[in-house]
């Protein structure tokens, strides 16, 4: 119930984003967070994006992720630009990487295609509920621990699903615990 009470609240209570978040910085764990939840969960309900959101966060506390919302979400394989690759002599801080298409833990990141938000106001409602989710004295799991999900239109389940913890769907995701 208590968990309930929260997710009513977030949806009642959020503030408006400024106009000036739009543009992504991606060391801002809010707009990290934010952008993943717009491209992965913005056509779902209150409980769906917080679900996901939920992942995300539930990622940052187990020692197989990183501990930052930022690299959770650019978490992946990468690959090196053609540009910098030919110079073997620069160091490595002028080097260009880039995330390898396909291997991303979340598919939006490494699709080949642009991650700025298209709807201005769906991004904006994201920045508003990732704040919030934020916050220290907000701390709601309705996914009880959650770490993995996939979309539900996806025919095949993964590989991965068959050595974890089914926790259940919610909206468009099915959402999954590790076994420790």
């Amino acid at each position: 119930m208590k968990k309930l009470i929260g997710l009513l609240l977030l949806s009642s209570n959020l503030v408006q984003a400024e106009l000036s978040d739009f543009d992504i910085n991606w060391k801002n764990e809010k707009q990290c967070l934010a952008i993943n939840l717009y491209h992965e969960a913005r056509s779902e309900s209150m409980a769906g994006i917080v679900s996901v959101a939920m992942v995300v966060i539930n990622r940052t506390k187990s020692a197989k992720f990183p501990n930052n919302i930022c690299d959770v979400v650019k978490q992946g394989n990468v690959t090196e630009s053609w540009k910098t690759k030919r110079y073997p002599d620069i160091p490595n801080s002028m080097r260009i990487f880039y995330p390898t298409r396909g291997q991303c833990q979340f598919s939006w990141f490494c699709d080949g295609q642009s991650d700025t938000p298209l709807e201005e106001e769906s991004y904006k409602r994201m920045l508003d509920i990732s704040d919030k989710l934020l916050e220290d004295d907000f701390n709601i799991d309705i996914t009880e621990g959650a770490d993995h999900y996939f979309a539900t239109w996806i025919d095949v389940e993964p590989k991965w699903a068959k050595h974890m913890i089914y926790i259940g769907t919610i909206d468009k995701h099915k959402f999954y615990k590790s076994i420790n």
